[in-house]
């Protein structure tokens, strides 16, 4: 009997525990270098994004749309790279290059360029969509409670 019990006080702290977790708003940064996420100040990974994502269907379906075209951009970049290289390369090396692939590469670099920015987009999209499946509620946001010391005084600010 006394094992009974214990067995459905581990339930309800087990549920109440689910209930509990908080999904957080997932921020995009755009800086010079790309894009950059952020989840409670911590900044995220792709594997991590993938995992938090999974939680919204719709938007896990956009972030697998957004990988794909990111891992097509990704080889034609890479493509395009090494045959841009390749005769800048053979140059250097004071023989006779041959830029017929430089100009493919060229071709390739420019075909990649809208295809990275349509997966960064798609990217931004599956973020929103996370996002607004978040409700919007007051108790999400923790204020922050400081202790300011001027010349004339001792105060608390407290920010929501």
């Amino acid at each position: 009997m006394k094992q009974w019990w214990i067995g459905i006080l581990f339930c309800m702290f087990g549920i109440v525990a689910v209930q509990a977790q908080n999904r957080e708003p997932i921020e995009v940064i755009k800086k010079s270098g790309g894009i950059q996420f952020y989840q409670n100040e911590v900044r995220l990974k792709m594997p991590q994004i993938k995992t938090i994502l999974k939680s919204n269907e719709l938007a896990y379906n956009k972030f697998k749309t957004a990988q794909g075209a990111r891992a097509i951009s990704n080889v034609l970049s890479f493509s395009g790279g090494l045959l841009v290289g390749w005769p800048i390369g053979t140059a250097i090396s004071g023989d006779k290059p041959n830029w017929i692939p430089a100009v493919i590469g060229t071709g390739i670099w420019a075909f990649a360029i809208p295809i990275a920015i349509s997966a960064n987009k798609q990217l931004g999209l599956a973020i929103d969509q996370y996002n607004q499946g978040i409700p919007n509620t007051f108790s999400q946001r923790k204020p922050e409670v400081h202790l300011a010391v001027q010349g004339d005084g001792v105060g608390i600010t407290i920010n929501f």
